[in-house]
C-alpha cells in the first residue's frame, strides 16, 4: 500500500531497504494540516510509509472521530507524507 516510489526522485533506488527504511540517512514526516485539516497541529515522523499511516489511523479515530479513512482520505494522507533527511 506504499507510495514512496512515486515520491522518490530519478536515479535512486525504489527497492526495499533494511527494516522497512527507504534510507538510513531519511525519517517520513506527517502534518495533519497537510491534508485539510488547518487547525489541527498533530504531527508525526517514522521510518516508513507504513508506520506513519498507523500512527494516522490512530489519531484519525482519536482526533477527529474516523473510525476508518476512506480511500480519498488515504491518498490524501499519502500524498502529504514527506522524506526528510536525518539531520
Amino acid at each position: 500500500m506504499s507510495n514512496t516510489d512515486q515520491r522518490k526522485p530519478s536515479g535512486q533506488s525504489t527497492g526495499s531497504s533494511t527494516m522497512g527504511r527507504e534510507g538510513s540517512d531519511s525519517t517520513k514526516t506527517f502534518r495533519c494540516a497537510d491534508t485539510g485539516n488547518n487547525n489541527c497541529k498533530w504531527e508525526t515522523s517514522g521510518g516508513s510509509d507504513g508506520e506513519i499511516m498507523q500512527k494516522v489511523e490512530q489519531h484519525a479515530r482519536e482526533s477527529h472521530n474516523m473510525p476508518k479513512l476512506d480511500d480519498q482520505t488515504r491518498s490524501k494522507v499519502q500524498n502529504a507524507i514527506r522524506e526528510r533527511p536525518a539531520a
